[in-house]
């Protein structure tokens, strides 16, 4: 009887995933060994890839800002420039010199966001898309920007998680004011406050964790450790307000005039950017999102996931049927919604739904990536020149060497006037 007892159980323990299950080849190709060994293999790939493409003139731009460090610049905060004079001073200046903490900062990102997601397979298909398996090597204020908003949304589940039981429990909230010690609201202020020195979109995270905190626990319970964590990161970020103080904050007033500006916004040119670097998912499945809020919200996890999710998405949506938004607004969003997009997959049960928003949410972006790759191998000839970037960069350092050559051939030594920043960097890069 015990023995036809446990076979029953573990028949039936089977069918909820407890239990043995048979495994598909898709099944071990998401698992959790096949995602790292594939992360890992993405970053030596990432590596090669930036010694072989052509600096851009952004880049080139930092790599400027990092041979003549200050509190902070116009255009952004001064991580990046940071971040490029350390590699280089190991490396030298060149493309991998300039892009080294790209791929690595990269990987600490995927993985932090892994370790939320309750799954591997959609972040296995998001390795695929343009923008995460070419992006990284691109040295910009969104690489270090991105890893500080990853390690604030950890943060930010770590607190929701103890406030989750405490408010649950009548008893604990008698005793305790508060299940959080100072102690971690001054590291989320740490993180908040790095997160701003890298990129002034860093300031969509208050908004966000303020809607986490604020929907779900009483106020008296949190208010005070969220202060001290808005002045840590205050004091962090200072070296930005330092810079402004400076200069007649012109910087901050530029970066408000850009954000906040009522013009003509190209709403599907934003979208298309989204859908072509990373898919269309996080659009397909934004009203399932919201249709779902009350029940994603029940989990510590996914609530805090919802609100850095759908803050930033919804402004970044809202700007850009205002003004021109570049495709790189919307990237922090993403971050929370990879774990929630598999959360709600998970609970699917219609295998044909689950198919259906994977090929059509990835479909356009894994072509994007095919064209790329052969773009880079061998270039096409159908790309209209101003819009092949690639071709740009390399005739644009083909140029400013030709006109270096030109001027030590003939011994000029006059200064050398340029029209634009860019192409000043460029210059500066060749000496």
């Amino acid at each position: 009887m015990n023995s036809r007892f446990s076979k029953q159980s573990s028949l039936s323990l089977s069918g909820v995933g407890v239990g043995p299950k048979f495994s598909s080849p898709w099944t071990l190709l998401s698992s959790s060994t096949w995602f790292y060994l594939a992360l890992i293999g993405l970053t030596i790939f990432q590596w090669i890839l930036s010694g072989v493409v052509p600096l851009t003139e952004d880049e080139l731009y930092y790599w400027t800002w990092a041979k003549a460090l200050h509190w902070s610049f116009y255009d952004h905060p001064p991580i990046v420039a940071i971040l490029i004079r350390s590699s280089v001073a190991v490396w030298g200046d060149s493309g991998f010199g300039i892009r080294f903490w790209g791929p690595i900062i990269h990987f600490i990102v995927m993985a932090t966001i892994a370790s939320l997601a309750p799954g591997k397979k959609i972040l296995s298909l998001v390795l695929l898309t343009p923008l995460v398996l070419y992006g990284p090597i691109l040295m910009t204020p969104d690489v270090p920007f991105l890893l500080f908003w990853a390690f604030y949304l950890v943060w930010l589940v770590s607190i929701s998680k103890s406030f989750s039981p405490w408010g649950d429990d009548p008893i604990s909230r008698v005793y305790r004011s508060s299940p959080i010690h100072w102690e971690r609201w001054v590291l989320g202020g740490l993180v908040l406050g790095l997160g701003l020195l890298s990129k002034y979109s860093m300031v969509l995270a208050v908004p966000s964790s303020i809607m986490v905190l604020w929907t779900k626990y009483r106020m008296r319970s949190w208010w005070r450790g969220y202060l001290i964590h808005l002045l840590v990161a205050f004091v962090v970020a200072s070296p930005i307000f330092i810079f402004n103080l400076q200069h007649q904050f012109v910087p901050l007033k530029f970066q408000w005039a850009h954000s906040l500006s009522d013009g003509s916004g190209v709403f599907g040119e934003f979208l298309w950017g989204q859908i072509a670097l990373l898919g269309a998912l996080p659009i397909l499945m934004f009203g399932w999102v919201l249709f779902r809020r009350s029940d994603i919200c029940s989990n510590p996890i996914f609530q805090v996931c919802f609100y850095c999710f759908t803050v930033p998405f919804l402004f970044s949506l809202f700007q850009s049927a205002k003004t021109h938004v570049e495709a790189n607004w919307a990237l922090m969003s993403y971050i929370a919604f990879w774990p929630l997009a598999q959360h709600l997959l998970n609970q699917n049960s219609i295998a044909i739904v689950e198919y259906l928003f994977l090929g059509l949410g990835f479909l356009p972006p894994f072509i994007v990536s095919i064209l790329l790759g052969i773009h880079l191998v061998h270039p096409v000839k159908w790309i209209s020149p101003e819009k092949d970037r690639l071709a740009k960069y390399e005739a644009q350092i083909h140029l400013a060497q030709t006109v270096k050559q030109d001027l030590e051939m003939n011994g000029r030594t006059q200064p050398l006037y340029l029209p634009t920043y860019q192409w000043t960097s460029y210059f500066r890069f060749l000496s």
